[in-house]
């Protein structure tokens, strides 16, 4: 069986989106697409649970780059 998730983002200005973007791209486990203020997350797997792994993974990197933005403000 085969699953898939996708997931966008809106981010507040385009800078943040950006930098999260380019700091996440160089994973092949994901497609990312950057589009102005908004990043699309696309995952595919074979199973559930490996799924759900790496939406949980993928996540959790996004909101320590975010918080890493909010401690450089």
């Amino acid at each position: 069986m085969r699953g898939g998730f996708k997931v966008t983002l809106k981010f507040d200005n385009v800078e943040d989106a950006e930098i999260v973007y380019n700091a996440l791209r160089l994973d092949n486990d994901a497609k990312i697409y950057l589009d102005g203020n908004k990043l699309s997350l696309m995952l595919q797997s074979l199973g559930l649970s490996s799924l759900r792994a790496s939406v949980n993974s993928w996540l959790r990197m996004i909101k320590v780059c975010v918080d890493l933005l909010e401690v450089e403000r």
